[in-house]
């Protein structure tokens, strides 16, 4: 019994600071300088998602991905290609499409920028067939990563180190390979296979040799990290097996938290 208060606590106060966090303006949904007679979302909506825009302090578009129960999330979530790589703690390499639970991976510190291994404790979505637009990075070094648009990047820029969406990287900013802060001289759109978002215990990825957050649409690295603690904890206690498409606490998150944080919607 008090497993369960706990979680449902836990749970409870993630939904709040992933509404806050869904609600959070970000440089590429909303247009400061004019009011568009409807909502907007920028990219647009996906796989029936609904363009809504909060009241109050957070008058920001988003993308709600209520009712969806096809496996989908309305913004793709978040998420690397199939053909993505990551590095086994036995220095082996092994692509994305393969990866299981259960699985040590390298990842990364944000803090202190040093590489770490990581379990793989569940995957946010999980989808093989599906098809998707993707954000290539690629460095002067050679890296190249693959992720959809509003999936977080670790980046380096004039204004510091901060966490920027993969659409808004641009050539200049710096990404993390594994050894140091690398300049991207290269951003293009792909097309790519499959739709994967492990997620770590550290919040953090090193995909084909690129450090990444493990999470996605929200705009701060280290609130989704808290807010998904208890998904990671039910794993943890009760086990956990791959779930095809969107994860059901994913959906959760992406159902309610905005509307939350928002109040009233307007669609």
């Amino acid at each position: 019994m008090k497993i369960v208060c706990a979680i449902r606590s836990s749970m409870l106060l993630s939904f709040i600071v992933m509404g806050v966090v869904l609600a959070e303006p970000a440089t590429t949904t909303a247009d400061t300088t004019t009011k568009p007679a409807g909502p907007v979302c920028k990219p647009a909506c996906k796989n029936g998602g609904i363009c809504v825009v909060g009241s109050g302090m957070y008058d920001v578009p988003y993308c709600s991905c209520k009712k969806l129960y096809n496996g989908a999330a309305c913004d793709d979530l978040g998420c690397f290609p199939g053909d993505a790589t990551v590095k086994l703690q036995d220095g082996s390499t092994m692509a994305m499409d393969a990866l299981k639970i259960g699985d040590i991976v390298q990842t990364w510190d944000a803090s202190t920028g040093n590489l770490l291994w990581s379990k793989v404790e569940l995957f946010l979505d999980h989808n093989p067939g599906m098809t998707s637009d993707f954000v290539e990075i690629e460095t002067v070094t050679g890296e190249k990563m693959a992720l959809t648009a509003r999936h977080l990047v670790p980046v380096r820029d004039a204004a510091g180190q901060q966490w920027k969406w993969a659409e808004q990287v641009v050539v200049g900013d710096e990404v993390h390979n594994a050894e140091r802060w690398v300049r991207v001289n290269k951003v293009d759109s792909r097309v790519f296979q499959g739709m994967y978002a492990p997620l770590t215990s550290t919040g953090t990825i090193m995909v084909d040799g690129v450090a990444a957050s493990c999470f996605a649409v929200v705009t701060t690295h280290d609130a989704a990290y808290w807010a998904t603690k208890p998904a990671v904890w039910v794993a943890q206690w009760f086990g956990e097996s791959v779930q095809q498409g969107v994860h059901w606490y994913s959906r959760l998150l992406l159902d309610y938290a905005g509307p939350m944080a928002s109040g009233f919607m307007t669609q």
